[in-house]
């Protein structure tokens, strides 16, 4: 069976050197543990082609090894908090693997820079500067055998390194390493007689330079901006010199005398530095900086003088010199307009200059493209997603979007974007859902309507606005005949310190501010050809609360809702069978219909079966329980569900606690799977009766977290199967045919077809599995199916057997 990833849904981290967009049109970014690459240009629209992993703890920083010949690159380096830098290479076939592993610091890496050049010997090796919490800043050298022929640690004392970057020397191929350290300084390291020592000090700043950035103007000299916590950017020239003196080790300075062009030399090449500009940039502290890069004129590369900063005022900037002064001017001012989130954490020019990204504090990317008839920057559809560990994902009934959960606080809808021309890709498409606690579970009810659950007591229920709804139908071509858009409002959006989404109607999108001249951010209509960009995904695609679930005595952990959408389960965390029971509510009128009890803990997660004749629960007490309808009364009383069975509290087959369960698409067998490594499907007894129930074990070398059977038989030759995929704790998806056998030949019911490793899966626990509803373009042999974990992922693959 062949398993390919059509969608990956991540946030990049929230440190201020997570992402870099390389002059091969790749963006790389860390997103947890594991480096996304994105190519925004892949499908005419916005992919990520692949998640990396190595690192066992987030990634802080990754950077494109530039080249000396401004070449495209083909490796970066990459820093984590598990105090280790690695270097990346792309193979001919497109795939990534570490080339080496820099390991040596005591604390996490948070900052590491690479340049790839010819040393004295025309020989080509990379250096890279990693910068550590440990109050260090390790130098290393590989060689054309990728391995590490030397390194160099150097002592920074008390004070710590923010920011890193490997350059050469202006007209030369010596590398120079610029450091900026919290004692507000920018320091200058050169290679000499085998060893980086300090040749200059640039003083300035008064505040914590988090930024900077070098580019090589056409006459071969450097210009570096270096942007600071207070708001300043500072612009310096460095140029060669004929004749200087060379400055000795303890020579710095003379006195308190701070000329304006500071010299120094080395290995009899003399160069100086002087400060060419200071802006006062941002409202707020700079967190990222860099220079346009350079673009063909007349056959050569030209550098023009533009630069680029972002700042958590939440505005992106461009810089250009007047011509006639020389004084640096705003020329484009972009960035957010109300919204929640906390300004801007680093910023990336295009490799043609013609666009520009941002990245937020929580992980969402902004990017504009310059339009050349208009000369506006406009904005564009990015990648995105979670920024937390996602906890839960459900299908809509027809398969037509997938909604998520996660500990970010919000609830994300995954759809498909089809273009007129045929192409389709998934996109972000609406944020129903921005709360002030962490989710924990989700239910789908109805296309246009889901239940959800967090870490208090209150169950909350949504449905879709009309302005979601239209622009829904134009993304995703969807046309159905939809009487609920008539009456629905037209939005939603969230008041000073609620958590409730309001509905906002027609003729009301306005809100009166009255004498506050910074109003609070509210829902005004979009019509959306494609999908929304960040701005519009915060503020204009929220779906009112309609409801709110009152009964349970603790969090809401885990929810279900019945195929016909007239019922809705809900348990929450317990540690007693009181307060373990789950309730059963009337989708309709949201009345309390009964209180199932069975179980002594938290029941982790429920099902029910396809045909809605049965509930299936599992829990930390190691047992599952399944409820039974009632079908003897009428009305009311057909919703009423009876405990049919449930597993023994003593020698359970499950040794520990059970964490996921799924029925099959006929109603006939389930899969429970639990932290001992082993997943169970359990079938009827020969009296068609859930007492006593048949079973077949399947054991796993890790903890089983997530297990989902497909919607569709599985046929193999004449013989029919399920399908069913299995997530672990250590992210890895097995996928395996299952087929019912007689007698004790239980082994021989499961049979291995593949296995997605942490880079095609996740990298931490796998949290949730559904397979896709089967829609009317569903082909023989192919599925989909969706996955989610801790790691912030959420996946969807195509499965095609191999006929």
């Amino acid at each position: 069976m062949a398993v390919e990833t059509i969608y990956t849904s991540c946030a990049c981290n929230s440190s201020r050197h997570s992402t870099d967009w390389g002059i091969n049109n790749l963006i790389c970014f860390g997103s947890c543990n594991c480096i996304a690459i994105y190519d925004p240009e892949k499908s005419d629209t916005a992919s990520i082609t692949h998640t990396l992993c190595n690192h066992s703890k987030p990634v802080n920083s990754v950077r494109w090894i530039r080249t000396a010949n401004d070449a495209k690159e083909i490796e970066f380096v990459s820093s984590s908090c598990d105090c280790s830098a690695a270097l990346w290479r792309r193979n001919d076939d497109g795939h990534y693997q570490v080339i080496c592993s820099m390991k040596g610091h005591e604390s996490d890496v948070i900052i590491a820079d690479g340049l790839r050049f010819l040393d004295s010997d025309s020989h080509s090796s990379v250096v890279i500067a990693t910068a550590s919490l440990d109050s260090t800043l390790k130098i290393w050298h590989v060689g054309e055998s990728d391995d590490i022929v030397s390194s160099q640690t150097l002592d920074l004392k008390s004070e710590m390194c923010f920011e890193v970057r490997v350059c050469c020397l202006p007209k030369t191929s010596i590398p120079l390493i610029i450091c900026a350290n919290t004692d507000c300084k920018i320091y200058f390291y050169v290679q000499i007689s085998g060893e980086y020592v300090k040749v200059n000090v640039l003083e300035g700043h008064e505040d914590f330079v988090r930024s900077i950035d070098v580019t090589v103007l056409d006459a071969g000299e450097l210009l570096i901006a270096s942007g600071d916590q207070g708001g300043v950017i500072r612009v310096w020239r460095l140029s060669p010199q004929e004749v200087l003196r060379e400055i000795g080790k303890d020579d710095d300075h003379c006195g308190d005398y701070k000329p304006e062009e500071i010299s120094f030399c080395v290995n009899g090449l003399n160069f100086s530095i002087a400060i060419e500009s200071v802006i006062l940039a941002h409202d707020g502290m700079i967190n990222g900086l860099q220079w346009h890069p350079k673009v063909d004129s007349d056959g050569g590369l030209h550098q023009p003088l533009k630069l680029l900063s972002c700042s958590m005022d939440k505005s992106m900037v461009l810089w250009e010199p007047e011509p006639q002064s020389g004084v640096w001017l705003e020329s484009v001012r972009v960035g957010e307009i109300g919204g929640n989130s906390m300004g801007f954490f680093g910023c990336k020019y295009g490799p043609e200059g013609t666009s520009i990204l941002a990245y937020s504090k929580q992980g969402s990317f902004h990017m504009w493209n310059l339009n050349k008839d208009t000369a506006n920057w406009e904005p564009r559809v990015t990648v995105g997603g979670h920024f937390n560990a996602v906890v839960d994902i459900h299908w809509e009934p027809q398969g037509e979007f997938l909604l998520s959960v996660s500990c970010d606080q919000t609830t994300r809808l995954h759809a498909p974007w089809k273009r007129e021309d045929g192409k389709e890709s998934w996109h972000e498409i609406a944020r129903p859902q921005i709360h002030g606690h962490d989710m924990s579970c989700i239910a789908v009810l109805s296309r246009y309507k889901f239940a959800s659950g967090s870490e208090e007591k209150v169950g909350r229920v949504f449905e879709a606005p009309k302005n979601f709804i239209e622009n829904f139908h134009r993304i995703c071509k969807v046309e159905e005949e939809n009487s609920e858009i008539i009456t629905a409002p037209q939005g939603a959006s969230i008041p000073s310190l609620g958590l409730s989404n309001k509905a906002v109607y027609e003729g009301h999108t306005e809100k009166s501010s009255g004498k506050n001249e910074y109003p609070e951010p509210y829902f005004m209509p979009v019509d959306l050809y494609e999908p929304p960009t960040e701005e519009h995904l915060m503020q204009n695609t929220l779906w009112p609360e309609v409801q709110k679930l009152y009964g349970h005595g603790y969090e809401i952990f885990c929810m279900a809702a019945s195929h016909d959408g007239s019922i809705l389960a809900s348990a929450c965390k317990s540690t007693s069978p009181q307060h373990a029971s789950i309730i059963l509510w009337d989708a309709k009128t949201w009345k309390l219909l009964h209180k199932l009890e069975s179980h002594s803990l938290t029941v982790t997660q429920m099902a029910f079966s396809p045909d809605d004749q049965f509930l299936l629960s599992v829990s930390r007490d190691r047992r599952w329980s399944i409820f039974e309808r009632n079908e003897k009364g009428s009305g009311d009383a057909c919703t009423n569900y009876q405990l049919a069975a449930t597993s023994p509290k003593v020698q359970s087959s499950h040794s520990r606690i059970i964490w996921s369960c799924s029925w099959s698409h006929d109603s006939k067998y389930f899969v429970t799977c639990s932290r001992e490594g082993k997943a169970i499907v359990w079938g009827m007894s020969c009296d068609n009766e859930w007492q006593n129930p048949k079973m077949w074990p399947l054991k796993l070398p890790e903890s089983v977290t997530a297990a989902a059977f497909a919607c569709q038989p599985l046929f193999e030759g004449d013989i029919k199967a399920y399908l069913i995929t299995l997530g672990t704790e250590g992210g890895l998806i097995y996928v395996y045919s299952w087929q019912p056998t007689a007698g004790n030949e239980t082994e021989k019911s499961w049979k291995h077809l593949n296995t997605l490793n942490n880079e095609s899966a996740h990298h931490k626990t796998v949290r949730r599995l559904a397979f896709r509803p089967t829609n009317k373009n569903h082909t023989e042999g192919e599925f989909q199916f969706a996955s989610c974990g801790d790691d912030n992922l959420v996946k969807i693959y195509n499965l095609t057997l191999k006929m």
